[in-house]
């Protein structure tokens, strides 16, 4: 990061205040700053001090059970000047909030969070709400094995009918290829499953490659 962005960073975090609990978590029964406040904010304030925050690439990670966004973002100046580095984030199912739902929360949460960072705004947003929950009945998960964590996408579709988590993941992953090889490796995994899935499924992945291959194409 150069001068020029960092003065002007300062000058943007000199600027920032901190943000009320807009929010409520009611099943954990918590307040919390929204992403979307956070968001508000920090745009108004980096965009007096010359700077802009441009989120770029979104690749999903998978990894044995565990599924991460990592996106990278740009603050760029209005000198021309800009900085750039990737954040991962995950991107957790729960109930009635399947995969897709949860990585566009995760690019969401991620945006908030990085945001907040870069102006050093007090913690009192949703994440730092979650030290104060009672997790008295948490059950910790199991640690995956090495092979589990190191297991590709193909490797976590189970024998039997296709489910829609399965479904969301494989979706997923051909809408955020960006490049013919990450299409190609989707694919190559949809193909796997292709046996498990109905006619419908199949129309469904056969239009998202086809949306995935014009969006790389004009890219290119």
């Amino acid at each position: 990061m150069n001068a020029t962005i960092f003065a002007a960073l300062v000058d943007a975090q000199k600027a920032a205040k901190a943000l009320s609990a807009d929010s409520r978590n009611q099943h954990q029964g918590y307040n919390y700053t929204s992403a979307e406040s956070l968001i508000y904010e920090g745009r108004a304030v980096l965009s007096a001090a010359g700077l802009a925050l441009l989120p770029g690439e979104v690749r999903v990670l998978v990894d044995g059970a565990s599924v991460k966004v990592a996106i990278t973002y740009t603050l760029a100046h209005r000198s021309g000047e800009t900085y750039s580095w990737v954040r991962e984030w995950p991107a957790i199912e729960q109930k009635g909030r399947p995969l897709d739902k949860a990585v566009a929360g995760a690019t969401t949460s991620a945006l908030g969070y990085t945001i907040r960072d870069l102006l050093l705004l007090p913690r009192d947003d949703e994440f730092a709400a979650m030290d104060r929950r009672d997790d008295t009945d948490h059950e910790k998960r199991a640690a995956s094995t090495p092979a589990a964590r190191s297991s590709d996408v193909s490797n976590r579709i189970t024998d039997g009918t296709l489910t829609d988590d399965e479904m969301s993941l494989i979706i997923v992953r051909i809408e955020t290829s960006t490049t013919d090889a990450e299409l190609a490796t989707a694919r190559q995994s949809a193909s796997k499953a292709k046996a498990r899935m109905n006619d419908a499924q199949v129309a469904e992945v056969v239009s998202a490659v086809k949306a995935a291959q014009e969006r790389i194409r004009v890219a290119a």
